[in-house]
Parts: structure tokens; sequence; C-alpha cells
């Protein structure tokens, strides 16, 4: 099944809405997320719909949203060029010392406070996380986890707020982009942990530094989740 993305322009009035959701209701469509906003021009709200499904079907479905009087235009984003972004709210423990940790931390990651308490903080974190899945879980019950180095749009990926988030009492930060200091601190974490965790078994395959740019190309396709580059090796 495809994932289709639909942008949706109505005018803003009572039951558009639950006349647009029906629509795919009733043809076995699963609504994956819905946002519904009012746009500049008064009386219009835009719905932005994301969907898994036959293209044929949803092609129906789009010629349907047509023929609704209180709809004025409808897109699907699946084959064309867009821009998209998630977002995620995480409230974490923020008593004592560790407030001013979290708030250095937030700066840094260009994160967002957006809500604060006598002992808890709520982040926003927005960003495309291809492999924020696979982190949470293998991250340890009321750990961290950063989101880094997320710099194009490789596509989305599913959560599970309770099994990945809820259940494992994680704390979640995004950093659209890193420096040095970052890389060292990364270094401390993993000599830190290294008798808890076998980080080398994250590897998915190595390259002699000869095939450095083949390493890069297959990641981009999303051949190999980790590549380890190795400058000493001389493997083919």
């Amino acid at each position: 099944m495809q994932r289709h993305v639909l942008s949706v322009l109505g005018e803003n009035e009572p039951g558009v809405l639950s006349r647009v959701a029906g629509l795919f209701s009733g043809r076995g469509f699963n609504i994956d997320s819905l946002n519904v906003a009012p746009t500049l021009e008064e009386g219009v709200s835009h719905m932005t719909i994301t969907t898994y499904g036959d293209s044929q079907i949803l092609e129906q479905i789009m010629k349907q949203l047509h023929k609704i009087v209180t709809v004025i235009k409808v897109m699907d984003f699946a084959d064309m060029p867009a821009i998209e972004r998630e977002m995620m709210f995480v409230k974490v423990q923020a008593e004592g010392p560790a407030r001013s940790e979290i708030l250095r931390t937030v700066e840094i990651f260009r994160c967002k406070v957006v809500d604060v308490s006598s002992s808890e903080m709520t982040i926003e974190a927005t960003g495309v996380p291809t492999a924020v899945p696979e982190g949470m879980r293998l991250t340890r019950d009321a750990g961290r986890y950063v989101v880094v180095g997320q710099y194009t749009d490789a596509g989305s990926a599913t959560v599970n707020p309770h099994l990945d988030l809820n259940q494992k009492h994680l704390e979640v930060r995004g950093c659209w982009g890193s420096d040095v200091g970052h890389l060292h601190r990364s270094v401390q974490v993993l000599d830190r942990y290294a008798h808890w965790f076998p980080w080398t078994e994250l590897i998915s395959a190595e390259y002699a530094l000869p095939r450095a740019a083949e390493a890069l190309a297959d990641v981009e396709a999303q051949r190999v989740v980790k590549a380890l580059v190795v400058p000493e090796s001389t493997s083919d």
C-alpha cells in the first residue's frame, strides 16, 4: 500500500469534516493522521490527511471529495515534491539541578519548552523521524533519546506511543544540527556504557575508506541502516 498525504481546502462549516472522513471509512481507508485548521482566508479551513491504501481507490475518493459542495480544492502529495515535518511533545521530570541541564540541552538541540510546572517540563521536537522507532526500542527504560542528523525528508516512520514511549518512559529530544562537541560527548557515552550494550551489533556493513562514497549511497538508498567506514581496512 502506498502512503498518501492529501491537502483539502473546504468551507469552514459544521459537518464538512464528518463528510470528508466518511468517504474514507466508507471505502475501507483508515485515516492515519488528520490536522484541521482555519486558513488566512476567512471562512476556509485546511485539512491535511495522511492515509495508506490503493491508489486507484484513493483516486475515486478524491473525485468524490471534489463533488462535495463545501470542498474547494484537493491535492495528493504522493508524487509531488513537498516538505514534511512531524511534531513530538515529550514531558520530562525537571526537578532541582536537572532543570538547568534540561534547559541547556533544549537550547543546544533547538527544541522548545512549551509548558513548565514545579516538577515537569513539556518539550516540543519537530522533524522527520526516519529512524526514531528503531532507536527507541534500543534505548533502555527511562532513557534519553536524541534525534539528530535528519537533514532531509527520508520518509515517515511508525511509532507506537504506548510501547515505544509510555511503557519505556523515554525522554525524547530533537537536534537539527550537530558540532564537534556533540561528537565528543557521543563517544564518551559509547565508552561509558560499552560493557552494557553491544554497540558493534548495530553496524549493518563495513566499508574501506575508498568505498566511503558507496557507504553514503547505500545509507541514502536505505540498503543499510548503520554503515561503518574503517580507514585502515583493506577489504574489497
